[in-house]
């Protein structure tokens, strides 16, 4: 593959968005998102990073010095990003859904002792140094 820098591709910046698992998902890069999508606001200078993952398990024989199989034990996908605004979003995603109370006109941020899942709807969205938009939808 012959080197070309038209195909280095920057994203200076974007959104991060969560919503409950089942909200209705965008079914392109431009249309709207539904409302329920909370903007997570400002992300570290790392920005986001997206990593898959892979896990085999080589069968080994006696008779071979090499695998006579492999098997795929899992396969992950990891995004990763530091969230730099601080609001009752925010924080309710870094404590484990916790919810929020207004005691006497001071917030009170309620963390549960027996969190349950925090499975939530997740899409970033990016435009290139091209101007193409891309967004990644990840219902679950």
């Amino acid at each position: 593959m012959p080197i070309d820098s038209t195909e280095v591709r920057l994203a200076p910046n974007g959104k991060i968005k969560v919503a409950p698992v089942g909200t209705p998902l965008p079914t392109n890069a431009t249309m709207t998102t539904n409302a329920a999508f909370k903007d997570l606001g400002y992300a570290d200078e790392d920005g986001v990073s997206l990593t898959p993952g892979v896990e085999l398990t080589d069968i080994m024989m006696w008779q071979s010095a090499v695998p006579v199989k492999t098997t795929l034990d899992t396969v992950t996908f990891e995004v990763k990003f530091n969230m730099g605004q601080v609001n009752q979003d925010t924080w309710s995603l870094y404590f484990f859904v916790a919810n929020w109370a207004n005691n006497f006109g001071q917030a009170k941020l309620i963390v549960p002792s027996n969190p349950g899942s925090q499975e939530k709807a997740l899409i970033i969205e990016w435009t290139d140094d091209l101007q193409d938009d891309v967004r990644l939808v990840i219902p679950t």
